[in-house]
């Protein structure tokens, strides 16, 4: 049985010296994205990660519910409204 030849490799003088091109893909991160990065830059536990989640969370909801009260209280929010909302499906709303 007569073996199967294959091709030799390249000598390094044959071998293309040009770099393939890569594909990159660039994000852009917002000045707050920036911020949380730097800050957070060093290894942290999970029990941390949790705790900065909650405080975020907190943080955002606190700021919802102050905007929510001004809605309130200027009159463009009212308990109508909320039962219009409350019905609503989100279908209808982006259709």
């Amino acid at each position: 049985m007569k073996r199967k030849q294959y091709p030799q490799p390249a000598s390094d003088s044959e071998m293309v010296k040009e770099p393939m091109p890569v594909t990159q893909m660039t994000t852009v991160f917002n000045p707050s994205q920036m911020a949380l990065l730097r800050m957070f830059a060093r290894d942290q536990s999970e029990e941390t990660a949790l705790e900065i989640k909650q405080v975020l969370s907190k943080h955002f909801q606190t700021k919802a519910d102050a905007a929510l009260n001004e809605l309130w209280d200027s009159g463009q929010l009212d308990q109508e409204k909320l039962d219009e909302l409350r019905n609503m499906h989100i279908r209808d709303i982006l259709h």
